[in-house]
């Protein structure tokens, strides 16, 4: 059954008091209807996973171009009623490896899902700088590079 409009409801459905208007509600009025609304939002959880943003280039790249990508369709997705967490975490140990089912650096996943089904590494030399070992890091193959880049850097996916 469909709900009926009340002559003194807002748009959001909730019937709160016209003298009441403040600008942080959907409405614009007094009401807690963006609580209630922020509640009914479908999460998007993404966690970023990496061993160093401060030295390793590819880690550093997809941080950036993850940042960046998520600034492009956060407002879109709001507005479908999605909210984007983000959550990134610097694998430190065998044990936070463990719990999020780590196994190549840098990597993102969302709602617990790898974006890179099939993981691909060669030899990263700005961890095996860091390490003063040889190191793979994952690659992205279908990355769109930055201008100038070899395409290893960052994670712009088409």
């Amino acid at each position: 059954m469909e709900k009926l409009k009340m002559a003194n409801e807002n748009s959001c459905g909730c019937s709160s008091n016209a003298d009441e208007k403040v600008e942080e509600s959907c409405c614009g009025y007094d009401c807690n209807c963006k609580d209630d609304i922020k509640e009914n939002f479908e999460k998007i959880k993404i966690d970023f996973l990496y061993l160093d943003l401060n030295e390793c280039t590819r880690c550093g790249g997809t941080d950036k171009a993850l940042d960046k990508a998520i600034d492009e369709v956060q407002n879109v997705l709001k507005l479908a009623g999605k909210e984007v967490e983000v959550n990134k975490v610097n694998i430190t140990d065998e044990k936070l490896a463990r719990k999020y089912e780590f196994y190549s650096s840098p990597t993102i996943k969302v709602n617990g899902r790898d974006i890179q089904e099939d993981i691909t590494e060669d030899n990263c030399q700005s961890c095996g700088d860091l390490c003063g070992d040889e190191v793979d890091c994952r690659t992205w193959p279908n990355a769109v590079p930055e201008q100038g880049s070899s395409g290893q850097v960052g994670c712009a996916d088409e």
